[in-house]
């Protein structure tokens, strides 16, 4: 909400549609990102180093962090950075990791493109990471989940619906339980389709647009395997 390039951009992009606006890919030295990225062309914006206090078991700890973020134009469909976490042990705690929910984890991200061949290698470049074509898509493979870049026809066939080109179409969640998600969803009053067997588009609400999708580890592999979506 504040008029910062930060805020100012999040006020435009909300414009366009609502829903998700942001990916943090995680990475162990920003400031390799950071060069990486000029040497490609990004022209990275400065190194942000921040802060804040947490609470852990009633003792004041801070959580410190990098962030490496690029002018919007450079990566259209939404705000794509690389953060290095500094603290992680104040951060990724068991206690707040376990959901009644039943989620374990993001597995996916998926992004709407009118030509997807030439933003999953823009991507590709972003990211360090190597393109692949799966039925519809075309993935990049990160240690810990997965971007899936695709035309709008091809997110909304996945998730039911899609913002116009070039947004973030939506998450893909990993469920020990998604029937218990999906529960929870209806009784929110979410609508919620099965576009693949075991695997659940949770359309959220219209104050936070964007599309979950959520399944077993067995549910996604078997989407995301040749031959099949």
């Amino acid at each position: 909400t504040a008029a910062t390039p930060v805020g100012t951009q999040l006020q435009h992009a909300i414009a366009r549609h609502v829903g998700m606006h942001l990916i943090a890919m995680g990475t162990p030295h920003a400031e390799d990102e950071h060069q990486r990225l000029h040497a490609h062309g990004f022209d990275p914006l400065p190194l942000v180093h921040l802060q804040r206090a947490v609470l852990i078991e009633a003792v004041a700890q801070t959580v410190r962090f990098h962030v490496v973020r690029v002018p919007p134009e450079k990566m259209p469909e939404g705000r794509m950075q690389f953060v290095q976490q500094i603290t992680p042990e104040h951060l990724w705690r068991p206690a707040q990791l376990a959901h009644r929910n039943g989620v374990l984890g993001l597995h996916a991200a998926f992004i709407v493109a009118d030509a997807p061949d030439e933003v999953a290698a823009r991507y590709a470049q972003f990211c360090g990471l190597l393109p692949r074509r799966v039925p519809g898509f075309i993935r990049l493979d990160t240690p810990r989940g997965h971007l899936y870049v695709g035309s709008q026809s091809a997110c909304q066939s996945i998730l039911g619906h899609s913002p116009d080109a070039p947004s973030f179409a939506g998450c893909g969640l990993r469920c020990s339980d998604p029937g218990l998600l999906v529960q929870l969803a209806k009784a929110a009053g979410c609508a919620v389709g099965e576009p693949s067997p075991g695997l659940f588009a949770i359309t959220l609400p219209a104050a936070l647009g964007s599309t979950w999708l959520v399944g077993t580890q067995a549910a996604w592999d078997d989407w995301g395997s040749p031959g099949c979506g």
